[in-house]
């Protein structure tokens, strides 16, 4: 389903589309896409919203739907804008590496601004903790809450990291992010579990690095839980919220992870990219 929205209304409108079951939500060029598992449910949704503050564009099948169309990401690097971005742009170097990746049914090609600023932050997080050469697997430990396609997982198993763990409540997410870490060859372990479940694929429950890029009633709800697979010392990377929402945001998981124990947290970083806001959060390495 599509709508047109305003921004002071995207939050309240994902919350509703959520609690009647979209299997993902994504903002593309000031249009909200709600993806549903078949016609009679997104024509429910759509026949609900009728009462909405948004209109309703149409409903039809997805534009990810069976694609087998790529898109290559680029990364660089590991400064500011030209750290990760959708090949095109004419900021490749000779020192980038690309990823090719393929949506299919999923959210997740890697162009969005949120998934941008997500891999900019994931970059410099793994950068700062001096991971050994691409492809040893003796890096960060690294969990990417949502993977979708798996473009963050593969980006970080592609610089070091490992080992990658990648979740995602929908199993057709986790079908494309296998078969996309296999066509990059990169190890990433990819799950339909919880967050809780995710961790207990890495020693000790805990990881380095948790990149989440993730609407922000879904930080809301996870961010205890992700809280508590914080390590000492790990940087937190969260995306997918409008940079009104930033505060909010903050609030949210610093008391997730005060109320854990595993801080206290710094915001090490806040990048923007339009109307849409990331963050890096560092944990003290002493506790």
């Amino acid at each position: 389903v599509r709508f047109s929205t305003d921004d002071g209304s995207v939050e309240m409108i994902s919350s509703l589309l959520w609690d009647l079951g979209t299997t993902g939500i994504v903002e593309v060029d000031g249009v909200l896409l709600a993806g549903f598992d078949d016609r009679a449910s997104a024509d429910a949704v759509a026949e609900r919203a009728a009462n909405w503050p948004a209109t309703v564009l149409g409903v039809e099948p997805s534009a990810w739907a069976g694609t087998d169309e790529t898109t290559t990401v680029v990364i660089g690097p590991t400064e500011g804008d030209d750290a990760g971005r959708v090949e095109g742009d004419g900021r490749a170097s000779a020192a980038s590496r690309t990823l090719s990746i393929v949506a299919g049914p999923t959210f997740g090609h890697g162009g969005h601004p949120t998934t941008a600023l997500a891999l900019d932050l994931l970059i410099s997080a793994i950068a700062d903790r001096r991971p050994t050469p691409a492809g040893a697997g003796a890096g960060p430990r690294v969990l990417d809450v949502g993977t979708g396609s798996g473009v963050l997982a593969i980006a970080a198993a592609t610089l070091g990291a490992g080992p990658v763990v990648g979740v995602d409540i929908d199993a057709d997410a986790v079908v494309v992010a296998r078969d996309n870490a296999d066509r990059n060859g990169v190890e990433v372990l990819v799950t339909d579990d919880t967050v809780d479940g995710a961790a207990n694929l890495v020693e000790d429950r805990r990881f380095d690095i948790v990149v989440a890029n993730l609407l922000l009633p879904v930080h809301r709800r996870l961010a205890p839980t992700i809280a508590g697979v914080l390590g000492p010392g790990a940087s937190l990377i969260t995306a997918g919220y409008l940079i009104a929402d930033g505060p909010e945001l903050i609030g949210c998981h610093r008391r997730a992870i005060d109320g854990v124990g595993p801080g206290p947290v710094t915001v090490a970083a806040e990048e923007r990219r339009g109307d849409w806001l990331g963050h890096r959060f560092d944990l003290d390495p002493d506790r």
